[in-house]
């Protein structure tokens, strides 16, 4: 596959850190069914933007080729798990063409990663499976 030509070096999003969130981290790209281009990436909340604090997976989408990008819902909640933080998204599109969002999710110095397939629109993902890590 040859790679996209780039046509300028126009900046389509900006995430900077602001109160309540102090920092944005690592993301993954991947284009839907319909042509749109989702971004997941780690958000930071709270008051600290160390490795292993309060962090969901947030979501951006592109609907003009990766022109501009607005906000989603959120992909994946720490909560979820009863944890503080979930990091280290990758997103993926099996040989079954189904969306999958991988992730890591953090419990003291244990990880598990768990991954949610995404509904039929493509822009929400069910439960979280576990893949990797130990059972309770």
């Amino acid at each position: 596959m040859n790679a996209p030509e780039i046509i300028n070096n126009d900046i389509v999003a900006e995430l900077p850190p602001s109160k309540g969130n102090p920092r944005n981290s690592e993301g993954d790209f991947e284009k839907l069914k319909d042509g749109s281009i989702l971004f997941g990436y780690c958000r930071y909340h709270g008051t600290s933007a160390a490795d292993d604090d309060d962090c969901d997976i947030a979501g951006l989408i592109s609907h003009d080729e990766g022109r501009t990008f607005s906000e989603t819902p959120l992909l994946a909640k720490a909560s979820d798990h009863g944890v503080k933080n979930i990091m280290s998204v990758s997103l993926e599109r099996l040989k079954n063409g189904q969306l999958v969002l991988f992730y890591l999710c953090k419990s003291g110095k244990r990880s598990k990663v768990y991954l949610r397939r995404a509904n039929d629109d493509e822009s929400a993902f069910g439960k979280p499976e576990l893949c990797v890590g130990l059972k309770k």
